[in-house]
């Protein structure tokens, strides 16, 4: 089976997967040279993710689309993300 992983060389790419291992969605232009992230979180209803970056950007995409919905630059790695139960707060 051949890996759905990007090489090293394509590195502006977020992908989402089942738990089967089929392709949800992936994002090939997010606006970074480098995208790294440690932090990625689902929230209660299962609409967003949002996704931590090492720079310190706050993405939210919407889950079923990968569509980016906001960015929020937060001066430093994010290292945690936690939804309010009512999903209205991050």
């Amino acid at each position: 089976m051949e890996s759905t992983w990007p090489p090293r060389s394509c590195p502006r790419v977020a992908k989402l997967f089942r738990r089967d291992g089929s392709l949800v969605w992936d994002i090939y232009e997010l606006g970074y040279s480098m995208f790294e992230s440690r932090e990625i979180k689902i929230s209660h209803n299962s609409k967003y993710v949002a996704i931590g970056t090492t720079p310190g950007d706050l993405l939210l995409l919407d889950l079923e689309t990968g569509k980016l919905l906001w960015r929020a630059f937060l001066y430093g790695q994010i290292r945690g993300i936690v939804f309010t139960f009512d999903d209205s707060i991050i």
